[in-house]
C-alpha cells in the first residue's frame, strides 16, 4: 500500500468512526488532531511504520544532521508537522491534515502547502497534504475538490463519496495531495 492510498483509507475510516462514536451531526465536524491520532495509529498497527503526531520541522532539520542556526529557528521554529513517518530513527515523510469545507478553508490548506514547500527546500523527503472534502451546501464535493486542486496546482487522489450518516444530504471524500513525492526526494 503506498502512502496516498493508505492516508486516504485511515482518513476515511477516522472520520466515520469518529461520526459514529461522537454523535456529531456531520463528519466534517471530526478535529484535525483527532484524524491525526487515528491515522498515525492506523500506520503504525496496519503498516508498522513509525509514525509520530505534533514533530517540529526543526527537530526534523537537526535529526537529519542540518546545523542549527537563526535562520532555521526563524523559518520553522515552532511549526510543527501533523504526523511524521521515521525510518531507521530518521525522519522519512511529512504529512499535514487539513478540512476542506468552505473557501476559506481552501485558504488554510493553500498556507500548509506554502509552509511545506518551505520546508522541503531544506528537508528532502516527501510530503503529502490529507485532506477531508466537503461540499459547503453551495457546491457538491467534486466542485470542492477542483477548488482544491487549482488552489494548490496540484491533482487530488481521493477516496469513495460519502454521504452524511444522519441527513444523507451532503457528500465528503477523504483526499490525498503529494506536494513532493518519493523520488523528488534525494537523501540528505
Amino acid at each position: 500500500m503506498d502512502i496516498e492510498e493508505a492516508l486516504i483509507q485511515y482518513g476515511t475510516e477516522a472520520v466515520i468512526e469518529y461520526g459514529k462514536m461522537s454523535g456529531i451531526t456531520a463528519e466534517t465536524f471530526i478535529p484535525e488532531q483527532c484524524l491525526g491520532v487515528f491515522i498515525a495509529s492506523r500506520l503504525i498497527d496496519n503498516l508498522g511504520w513509525c509514525a509520530k503526531r505534533e514533530v517540529s520541522y526543526e527537530k526534523m532539520l537537526t535529526q537529519l544532521g542540518y546545523p542549527r542556526d537563526p535562520d532555521l529557528e526563524h523559518d520553522h521554529g515552532q511549526l510543527k508537522a501533523d504526523i511524521a513517518i521515521y525510518e531507521n530513527s530518521q525522519p522519512a515523510a511529512i504529512i499535514e491534515i487539513k478540512k476542506a469545507e468552505k473557501p476559506k478553508d481552501v485558504e488554510d490548506v493553500k498556507r500548509d502547502q506554502e509552509k511545506l514547500q518551505k520546508l522541503t527546500k531544506r528537508l528532502p523527503i516527501p510530503s503529502y497534504l490529507a485532506l477531508v472534502i466537503s461540499d459547503d451546501n453551495r457546491s457538491p464535493v467534486n466542485q470542492q475538490t477542483k477548488r482544491v486542486e487549482q488552489n494548490l496546482d496540484h491533482n487530488v487522489r481521493s477516496g469513495a463519496r460519502h454521504k452524511d450518516h444522519r441527513t444523507k444530504k451532503w457528500e465528503w471524500c477523504f483526499g490525498c495531495v503529494t506536494l513532493r513525492p518519493p523520488s523528488a526526494a534525494p537523501a540528505p
